[in-house]
């Protein structure tokens, strides 16, 4: 019998993993940390399914974000009965399965309400591999998902071109009627300019909230240089999405802003998380979920801490893909008032949105 690898994969593995596979067909991949931005049809478009593993990481891990990414990403039923267990079988020399496809209702069930994705990038990383990275690949993940809009972030703006990537979301926006919401991202090394974007982003190309990228600006969300723009939120109560540290002194100084702390989905609940405990004290910090990381527990403990009234869905596509980042609250077991809070409602409230979706 030849030797047969299996590797856990990452994102950011098809950069190392594309070439193995068309060199080696033992090469196998587990999914468990597979988050390509719908990546198990990628690969099948590429190399077959035949060495897609289908794993969990459980206990450590949450068994949604695997379990809905492959339940909704783009697949024939035998692919998906391939991956979900049959690839394996076969490996081992086993019977294949009967079963073929999710039972007819199971935790990663879609919801008859609308959801909102708060965290979505628009093109493609310099870093990372990036699949279907444009609004016409975001939106076919938003149809299959059901997802009725996400808020885009340029990846060009959160690097160093921020008038040119802010228009390139309102060339998404435009394209795309009530699906993409926008983020004006501001660059603190340009504080000159910042005021005046702002005032192109919302004042000409109807934009909803604006973004902070502390790490890649390599300037901390309490400098100076971004007052002009906290300002601006405070001014009018706008959402104001942060990579980075949001401090005490940000949320008394300007109280009407509407601050989301980015990625606090990968607290594994174990230790103090500081904008859970600034979330206790201030009503105007959310949290935002998008992480790479989905401990086991996390959302239900996170819940628990801080409350569903304070925390908002984002997948950080396509860096990620959706249907996982969805899984970590669809699965949680938690009261389904509460997932619509999350999914849907506290969003909607944060950027305003009417009956009319993106007024």
């Amino acid at each position: 019998m030849p030797w047969n690898a299996a590797s856990n994969a990452s994102r950011e593995d098809g950069k190392s993993a594309f070439p193995l596979w068309q060199r080696h067909h033992n090469l196998h991949l587990e999914t468990s940390y597979f988050q390509v931005h719908q990546g198990l049809s990628c690969i099948a478009n590429r190399f077959g399914t035949g060495r897609l593993l289908f794993g969990t990481g459980l206990p450590a891990r949450a068994p949604g974000p695997p379990l809905t990414q492959l339940r909704y990403d783009v697949l024939a039923d035998a692919e998906r009965a391939g991956i979900g267990g049959d690839n394996l079988r076969h490996l081992l020399g086993l019977a294949h399965s009967p079963i073929s496809s999710f039972p007819h209702s199971s935790c990663t069930d879609l919801p008859d309400h609308p959801i909102l994705d708060v965290h979505v990038h628009l093109g493609t990383w310099f870093s990372t591999y990036v699949n279907a990275g444009g609004a016409d690949g975001l939106i076919r993940s938003m149809d299959r998902l059901r997802i009725q809009a996400m808020a885009l972030i340029a990846f060009d703006s959160i690097a160093a071109d921020m008038r040119g990537g802010n228009d390139r979301v309102a060339a998404a926006m435009r394209e795309y009627p009530g699906r993409f919401l926008g983020y004006a991202t501001v660059d603190p090394n340009e504080p000159k300019a910042m005021t005046k974007e702002l005032q192109h982003c919302f004042d000409k190309l109807g934009f909803h909230a604006i973004k902070f990228h502390c790490d890649t600006h390599g300037v901390p969300a309490d400098h100076d240089n971004y007052r002009p723009a906290l300002e601006y939120a405070d001014e009018r109560g706008l959402p104001v999405l942060i990579h980075g540290a949001i401090t005490e002194r940000m949320l008394q100084t300007y109280p009407r802003a509407q601050f989301l702390s980015a990625h606090v989905g990968g607290w594994d609940g174990r230790f103090p998380h500081y904008a859970v405990s600034l979330a206790k004290r201030h009503p105007n910090i959310h949290l935002e979920l998008c992480s790479s990381i989905v401990f086991n527990g996390a959302m239900e403990k996170l819940v628990e801490e801080a409350g569903s009234d304070r925390i908002v869905h984002g997948s950080d596509a396509p860096l990620m893909d959706p249907g996982y980042q969805l899984g970590r609250v669809l699965a949680a077991k938690l009261p389904a008032a509460d997932k619509k809070k999350i999914l849907y409602d506290n969003a909607a409230r944060l950027f305003r949105l009417g009956s009319n979706l993106g007024t």
